[in-house]
């Protein structure tokens, strides 16, 4: 006798999701790609999750957020059911993928980028048990790695070496970088990234750290975003994912002192909300959900 599964909690979250998905259609339409990068930073608390609409109608995918209330940002910008050609977990930390697994459940996904490292959490269990389910290919990935979409072109900067069945001391140490490129635009994103890291960067691959936009490192951490890094970098552009009133005192003052100190006055998602980032490969435009 065959005895039938209840659903999972994620698979009502997704049923839910999805109905409101379609009643929110009717008043707001996914934009058409019209040869736009479109570069969303969601506000998921604290948290990242970058979705990304590349020219040529690709959706890619960076981080899932601390928990399945990603879907409902997605749900905003994505009409059921596309296909997300590309997630990215940058590393094993619960606030980047915490909510991967119910996107694997909702959304088709061709190819998931991972770090190989490997943790002890529940919710790392629970996403290594998502994976394989999804079908998607899995690649573990480090510097050098790359891939382009229509004209816009996602490479991979850090880390330098493979992490494949390697518990780190600390999971930013293994920390995807990012640096996505469309003519002329560019963005740089760095995931929990460390001193340590950035220095190693700065070291090996100086020249392609500049970047017109950053996703500030480790939710605007003062352990992160050095005084050097941003000197190599040199963004027109900075947005931090942070969640309102967080335990962490992110991002800090001493953060926000460096970023000041170079001309920068970060967008955030706890006062911002979710920030949309358009480049016609020439010029960027920034739209805020609250001013």
């Amino acid at each position: 006798m065959t005895r039938a599964r209840a659903p999972s909690i994620a698979w009502f979250i997704a049923t839910a999701v999805l109905v409101v998905g379609l009643l929110v259609q009717v008043l707001e339409q996914p934009e058409a790609a019209n040869g736009l990068l479109r570069v969303r930073v969601l506000d998921v608390g604290q948290g990242d999750a970058i979705l990304v609409d590349t020219p040529s109608g690709e959706h890619l995918l960076v981080d899932g957020g601390p928990d399945d209330s990603v879907l409902v940002g997605l749900s905003r910008f994505l009409a059921p059911p596309p296909t997300l050609t590309l997630v990215v977990a940058t590393h094993n930390d619960a606030d980047h993928i915490g909510g991967l697994p119910a996107v694997l459940e909702t959304y088709p996904v061709t190819e998931v980028w991972i770090t190989g490292a490997i943790h002890t959490t529940e919710t790392f269990e629970r996403w290594l048990r998502a994976i394989p389910g999804s079908g998607a290919r899995t690649t573990v990935v480090q510097a050098g790695h790359e891939a382009t979409f229509g004209e816009a072109r996602l490479r991979v900067l850090h880390p330098f070496e493979d992490f494949t069945g390697v518990r780190p001391d600390e999971n930013h140490q293994t920390t995807i970088v990012l640096k996505l490129t469309y003519g002329a635009t560019s963005f740089l994103l760095t995931g929990d990234l460390g001193f340590e890291q950035e220095a190693l960067m700065i070291e090996r691959a100086p020249e392609l750290l500049g970047a017109t936009v950053l996703k500030v490192t480790h939710h605007g951490s003062q352990y992160g975003t050095s005084e050097r890094f941003l000197e190599y970098v040199h963004p027109e552009l900075a947005v931090v994912s942070v969640g309102a009133d967080n335990r962490y005192d992110h991002p800090t003052p001493e953060l926000l002192e460096r970023l000041s100190a170079v001309g920068l006055d970060p967008y955030r998602t706890d006062k911002n909300g979710t920030v949309t980032f358009r480049s016609d490969g020439t010029t960027i435009e920034v739209e805020t959900e609250h001013p």
